[in-house]
């Protein structure tokens, strides 16, 4: 546990919202908002290319193959390849990453490379993308058919390490490629660090890698910017509060500053996660209150897969408004829609069956034994899509829509430091704008007739 700070003890520090911190370290650094100012004058360290784009799986694939291939324009020859064969593969220590090519198998594989001997496969999961049927078994079946003298591998990166579902690699084809396959992870770190991940190495570890032995600034630059919004993306951390350099050289010159300087990039983090946690369970509790004066409403907060309240990194396990007597996982909720705490929605939940089977349903939510028929799920898109303003996915056929409080304002982004000040302090009111808009389209499905399963 951190040393308290004058007085000022570390229960008190992840209490206090992310502004109060700051201020109070502010006021132990008198020359900390002079030193942000100038540093972000001269560095722009808070600018981030990627943040301008909308990257997707498929962008973030075209980066690790850009960067893995010998032959590739950022001229390091194969020594990105060579540095994470070491993190991830280390046995492979003939494989040759001078020689080694991209290359296309009969699988839509992410990214394909082979010294022509050795054939390594990497499958892209960082925004927890759905795994398809038989997906992994159909991958590493492919992958063995081009070996011919030596080994083969295929990673199958999430953000955090997690396995591939049942659905996707069955227990018959874990045993037939058992050694194979490899659960990496884009980022690990103490508080999210996936306990059945078989590799302790991270691309954010390899990236880092690639930064220190890059001899070009530019592509230096490109690998920092790149790291930093994954672990942005993935973690919810933008990035450093204050410059480091200037926390050094602040810090050595007292002992305050320095038992402050300490503290304060884990206190961050701390602070984040509860202001968060709290508001979910704020939210929750508003919600039990509403339907509690109502007969046949619950609300779901704890499933198979995890309680997102407890744990706010389980973006995807919603809080539930429902009545008792529909399917197990319909209702109205709250979640991360695009698994990252930039974008919090509220939608319908009403999955078909085939969806649910396919798509994690069964690990995160248990078994459920009826499901709307395509009829009833139409008449919910028809009534209530006019309530959403995104598109309808698989298990949200009404579309969804970010959070906004009751002026229209966005509160959707939570890795915002602005927005975490105004979860925190403004607490009741923007639960009440939330809740509202959550009874809101209850009231709509009550007037579908959810009686028709199947």
């Amino acid at each position: 546990m951190p040393p308290a700070i004058d007085g000022m003890p570390w229960e008190s520090t992840v209490k206090c919202t992310p502004e109060t911190f700051l201020d109070y370290i502010a006021d132990k650094l008198p020359h900390f908002k002079e030193v942000e100012r100038d540093s972000d004058m001269r560095t722009g360290r808070r600018f981030n290319t990627f943040d301008l784009f909308n990257v997707n799986e498929e962008q973030t694939s075209k980066i690790l193959k850009f960067l893995l291939d010998p032959n590739g324009a950022h001229g390091q020859g194969g020594r990105f390849l060579r540095l994470f064969i070491k993190r991830f593969i280390p046995d492979w220590e003939d494989f040759n990453c001078d020689v080694a090519r991209m290359e296309k198998t009969d699988e839509r594989i992410d990214v394909t490379i082979s010294d022509g001997s050795y054939w390594l496969g990497i499958e892209n999961k960082i925004f927890y993308a759905v795994d398809q049927p038989s997906q992994m078994g159909r991958y590493l079946s492919d992958l063995a058919s081009k070996h011919h003298k030596t080994d083969y591998r295929i990673i199958y990166l999430s953000p955090i390490g997690d396995e591939p579902s049942n659905n996707s690699l069955s227990d018959a084809d874990r045993l037939t490629y058992s050694g194979h396959y490899i659960c990496g992870a884009w980022v690990f770190d103490a508080e999210n660090r996936a306990k059945n991940a078989t590799n302790s190495e991270s691309v954010l570890g390899w990236l880092s890698d690639c930064q220190n032995e890059c001899h070009a600034e530019n592509v230096r630059l490109f690998i920092k910017q790149f790291s930093d919004y994954v672990r942005s993306r993935v973690t919810g951390n933008g990035g450093d509060v204050m410059p480091s350099q200037a926390i050094v050289n602040m810090s050595v010159t007292d002992v305050n500053h320095l038992e402050a300087a300490l503290v304060i990039g884990e206190s961050v983090a701390a602070i984040r996660q509860h202001v968060i946690s709290r508001f979910l369970m704020h939210v929750r509790d508003q919600l039990i209150s509403w339907a509690s004066n109502r007969d046949g409403w619950e609300v779901i907060a704890d499933w198979p897969g995890g309680n997102w309240i407890k744990d706010p990194f389980l973006r995807c396990i919603p809080i539930l408004l429902r009545r008792s007597d529909w399917p197990r996982v319909v209702g109205v909720g709250i979640w991360a829609e695009t698994c990252d705490l930039r974008e919090i929605a509220i939608f319908i939940v009403a999955p078909r069956k085939a969806d649910f089977l396919k798509e994690r349903g069964p690990d995160d939510y248990g078994p459920v034994p009826r499901f709307l028929t395509d009829e009833c799920i139409g008449e919910i898109r028809r009534q209530a899509g006019k309530e959403f303003d995104r598109r309808p996915t698989n298990w949200n056929p009404a579309g969804w829509s970010g959070l906004h409080d009751g002026r229209g304002g966005r509160i959707s982004d939570w890795t915002d430091r602005g927005v975490l000040v105004r979860l925190h302090g403004e607490a009741d009111a923007l639960c009440c704008d939330i809740v509202a808009q959550i009874e809101r389209v209850a009231g709509i499905m009550c007037g579908i007739d959810m009686a028709s399963t199947e």
